[in-house]
């Protein structure tokens, strides 16, 4: 990737010192997730301007100060300042950079918004300009952003790195359940907002780096990696938080092959991407490819895929161009994916596990009615174990003792019809989770019963077997392909052995 532009830092972290009075007094003012949430309810600064505008000045004092402040970039008097902050926090935010005072009236320098899943406070830049953005713009939380936090295992890790970490989002998640957190980035601003961010939310576990992809944690492993690369397949390369400068999807696959190297055993990467290929059925071959002989259980989920206009015009359109300008952009960029042969383009992510105990296995799902739902580390790791378990055979799996995984929903619908009501098939899927489910019926329910994780399978099988009206070798035949498909699911665990013990994992 080249080199970004030289641009000046605009903070110093090290001059905020009251950090905890000046997050305290947002809280005092209801500027926090749940409040700003409430405030905008669906709308956007940068298209919604003028609306949110009016609609924060019906607010109590504080909450209209910060809002105008920090997410509309309005100027203020000082008098109307010193209802959000005291005058020793207000120095400190202008000594580290975040405010500057002009003739009497305040302006913040850049947007200060709820964190990532409403945890802490993040600086980015203002984005209310998307025609006029600098090429080192400096993202704030966005769809990508809450995606890879929501995939992301959030139990102990001990190392974790986030590569290009930009303003720093998912490093301040890390830092909460690990013992040390690498930040790397190409861009010396970003790291400056990151840097600043950490000191603002009081974590002091995170070192952030500067450096292209790995090459700031050349010969290191972590335990946890989570990727958010500049993964958009574009023509231009100016913006380096959107695309790097390689060609097509080389960004994605560059990351992909490359994270396991620096893999502990056990050690997961998340890694988000996006890739072309040529029709709707061979979506995964490309991303299955960079895979090979990687050392790693390798899964990769595909949350959407798009004709390369279709794509190319959700990304030109988060620029706020004219209509002229968006119809040139997308000639250029047309052109640009039949010079490469793309025929659609698919957004998802890559989940790789270092595991040398045995055969790895890969593995690929398109998630066709929706990506996720809440918090799915829990659910994700449970998929890897159930993955690992269902290599094995089937006298294996008898002999294992499984229970139901983290929180899980029975759903079912009824059908009205010219006799009545009728009730529909049953569905188990985890709340939260990815969206996967499993059918159930009553026999499965009654084997699901005795799945307490004391007993093994084929005791519970056989159990089974004589109430249910069939032979214990035709339960346990049908018995072991259903328990299959649950533990494929993430819906069933194995609880034999300690469940981090049983995956590999260093906690």
């Amino acid at each position: 990737m080249s080199a970004p532009p030289v641009t000046s830092n605009p903070f110093d972290p090290t001059a905020l010192r009251d950090a905890s009075g000046i997050c305290e007094a947002l809280r005092g003012a209801g500027f926090d997730a749940g409040g700003v949430g409430t405030f905008l309810k669906g709308g956007k600064p940068e298209r919604d301007w003028p609306l949110l505008r009016r609609r924060a000045a019906a607010g109590n004092e504080a909450f209209h100060t910060a809002v105008e402040l920090f997410l509309l970039n309005v100027e203020i008097a000082g008098d109307k300042l010193e209802r959000l902050f005291t005058g020793e926090q207000t120095e400190g935010l202008a000594s580290a950079g975040l405010l500057e005072r002009s003739a009497g009236r305040w302006r913040a320098t850049a947007q200060l918004a709820p964190g990532p899943q409403g945890d802490g406070w993040l600086v980015s830049d203002f984005t209310l300009d998307l025609q006029h953005l600098a090429d080192d713009h400096v993202l704030g939380v966005g769809a990508a952003s809450d995606t890879l936090a929501s995939l992301t295992p959030r139990r102990a890790f001990r190392h974790a790195l986030d590569l290009g970490c930009g303003a720093g989002c998912q490093s301040l998640l890390a830092a909460a359940h690990c013992e040390r957190v690498v930040g790397t980035d190409i861009s010396e601003r970003a790291l400056n907002f990151a840097r600043l961010n950490a000191r603002l939310n009081g974590v002091e576990n995170v070192e952030f780096r500067a450096g292209s992809f790995f090459e700031p944690v050349a010969g290191e492993r972590f335990d946890l990696i989570v990727a958010n690369p500049p993964f958009v397949i574009s023509p231009e390369n100016e913006r380096i938080f959107r695309t790097g400068s390689a060609q097509g999807d080389r960004v994605s696959e560059w990351v992909v092959r490359q994270a396991p190297a620096f893999l502990e055993e056990g050690g997961l990467a998340v890694i988000l991407l996006n890739w072309h290929h040529r029709h709707e059925d061979d979506w995964a071959e490309r991303p299955v490819a960079w895979t090979e002989g990687n050392g790693c259980d390798s899964w990769l989920l595909q949350f959407s895929s798009d004709e390369p206009l279709v794509y190319a015009a959700e990304w030109l359109r988060t620029e706020g161009k004219t209509a002229a300008a968006l119809g040139d952009a997308l000639d250029r960029w047309g052109e640009y994916y039949r010079g490469l042969g793309i025929g659609r383009i698919s957004a998802g992510a890559m989940v790789v596990r270092r595991r040398s105990g045995g055969q790895t296995w890969t593995r690929a799902d398109a998630l066709a009615f929706g990506k996720h739902a809440g918090q799915c580390g829990a659910h994700i790791e449970q998929v890897l174990a159930g993955e690992t378990c269902v290599q094995g055979t089937d006298e294996a799996l008898l002999a294992g003792r499984f229970r139901l995984g983290s929180e899980h929903l029975v759903d079912t619908h009824l059908r009205g019809g010219a006799d009545g009501w009728t009730q529909g098939p049953l569905t188990l899927r985890p709340q939260p989770g990815l969206a996967f489910s499993g059918r159930l019926d009553g026999p499965l329910l009654q084997i699901l019963g005795g799945l307490d994780g004391t007993r093994p399978l084929g005791e519970v099988l056989d159990a089974c077997a004589g109430a249910l009206g069939f032979s214990a070798a035709d339960l346990r035949e049908a018995g072991v392909g259903a328990v299959r498909k649950l533990l494929r699911a993430g819906l069933l665990v194995e609880t034999e052995k300690d469940f981090p013990e049983k995956m590999g994992i260093n906690s």
